[in-house]
């Protein structure tokens, strides 16, 4: 029997580190966004349309959510879009979305080195940094104590305390945004 729960508890742990090991970029325009597979895509990124909210407007946000295996190393994804008119569209980079009965779980995930062909992303190292904000980002934060962390070289989100911007894409034109990723380590956040 105790070995019986022994093996339960370590099945357990492994399954809750995999459910944690994901971090999503959003992209939401005013208008459809066509998903674009290439050659270059990372196997590691699932795309989904919204699933919520308004039945029109279900293809105007998108998640790229991207498996990373865990804090140790930093895993590179890439992903393709476009839209059928030029407009500007937000780029945000956040957490998963994980809820334990009525609370959303806080789980970080550390962004660096994002880059776009197609469409320009300032500061995507993140090396310029101002009062604890990378420079031409956009915080989010639910409240306070959801903040996310900024340090020159990558930050540190989760789904309600995250980072966008705004870009400007032009018609027709394939954006591919590349970047890193992986899970937040207690020192990621100055623990």
């Amino acid at each position: 029997m105790v070995k019986f729960v022994m093996t339960a508890a370590a099945v357990l742990a492994v399954m809750a580190v995999h459910a944690y090991e994901l971090s999503w970029v959003r992209v939401n325009a005013n208008c459809d966004i066509q998903i674009v597979k290439s050659e270059t895509d990372t196997q590691n990124v699932k795309t989904m349309y919204q699933s919520w909210g308004d039945e029109a407007k279900r293809k105007q946000l998108v998640t790229f959510e991207i498996t990373s295996p865990g804090s140790e190393q930093l895993t590179d994804f890439t992903f393709s879009f476009k839209i059928p008119v030029d407009a500007k569209v937000t780029l945000n980079l956040q957490g998963p979305y994980k809820k334990t009965g009525d609370k959303l779980e806080r789980i970080n995930v550390v962004f660096a080195e994002i880059k776009a062909e197609g469409a320009t992303i300032r500061n995507g190292d993140f090396s310029a940094v101002s009062d604890g904000k990378p420079g031409w980002w956009n915080m989010y934060s639910a409240n306070p104590e959801s903040k996310p962390f900024c340090a020159p070289g990558k930050i540190v989100v989760w789904h309600n305390g995250f980072y966008n911007q705004i870009i400007d894409v032009p018609k027709d034109t394939v954006v591919t945004v590349s970047g890193k990723c992986r899970m937040a380590a207690p020192a990621d956040l100055g623990q």
